[in-house]
């Protein structure tokens, strides 16, 4: 039966729907109020799926007290939004102190704003995709110069999450390109991002094996002519080729 609101005015049955829509208002009043440049296709991706994400949810809701739960959880997704843009807005503004680390929605995102050598810079980091089964998880950190600026440059380093061969344990250990390797404090705050995150890691990113460069211990496999080169420190085994180790992670600290 339609209600009569305290104007007069008969109103529809409230729905799930009217929930996303009230949530997505809030959103886009919080982004037309508090822009952040080149930051933000990062948040409006993030914020969209997480309501979108309840609002698929919700849609099998029976009754007025689901839908009312279910439209509650949007909106707090969309408050804490406009929370976290505000932040982000102070944080690019300070000078003398180092803003935290921010996180938004599940495991979706992590963000910095800072000023690093006296120029403004934002760091993001974000997961390719769900974690699902396998026991590699693709992310990717970017580095955002001049954050408020919608067409500032951008620089993507790809980040790999190795899960420990023990299923049960939720420690990771982490691996990145070369290029974000070799810069010592990026290194660094990839790995507060993740633990801002709630992620469990190794204490070393990216351990490569001492046994790199070294001859190998050559197996063949008879009675046939294949053979493999295996790693004289870590265990590590290759199909044929040559018989120098070349460059990888260390087996024995029991991750892949």
């Amino acid at each position: 039966m339609e209600e009569s609101s305290d104007c007069g005015e008969v109103q529809p049955p409230v729905s799930c729907q009217d929930g996303c829509r009230g949530a997505l208002f809030t959103v886009e009043a919080g982004e037309r109020a508090w822009p952040l440049g080149s930051v933000d296709p990062f948040l409006k991706s993030a914020v969209r799926q997480e309501v979108s994400d309840l609002y698929e949810l919700g849609r099998s809701a029976d009754g007025d007290l689901q839908i009312g739960e279910n439209a509650l959880a949007m909106s707090k997704v969309a408050v804490a939004y406009g929370e976290l843009r505000l932040s982000l807005l102070r944080d690019s503004g300070q000078e003398n102190s180092e803003p935290p680390w921010r996180t938004f929605g599940n495991g979706r995102l992590a963000l910095r704003m800072r000023r690093r050598l006296g120029l403004s810079e934002a760091l993001v980091l974000t997961p390719d995709r769900v974690e699902g089964s396998s026991r590699e998880w693709p992310w990717t950190f970017t580095v955002l110069s001049r954050p408020r600026d919608p067409n500032g440059p951008s620089t993507r380093f790809g980040v790999t999450l190795h899960r420990r061969r023990d299923a049960e344990s939720p420690r990771h250990r982490v691996d990145a390109q070369k290029e974000l390797l070799a810069d010592e404090e990026l290194t660094q705050q990839l790995l507060y991002g993740l633990v801002a995150l709630g992620l469990e890691l190794d204490s070393t990113v990216g351990r490569e094996c001492p046994g790199v460069g070294q001859v190998g211990k050559t197996i063949f496999l008879e009675p046939s002519d294949e053979w493999r080169v295996k790693c004289h420190v870590c265990g590590m085994q290759w199909a044929g080729g040559s018989d120098v180790l070349s460059e990888h992670q260390d087996l024995r600290y029991g991750f892949w």
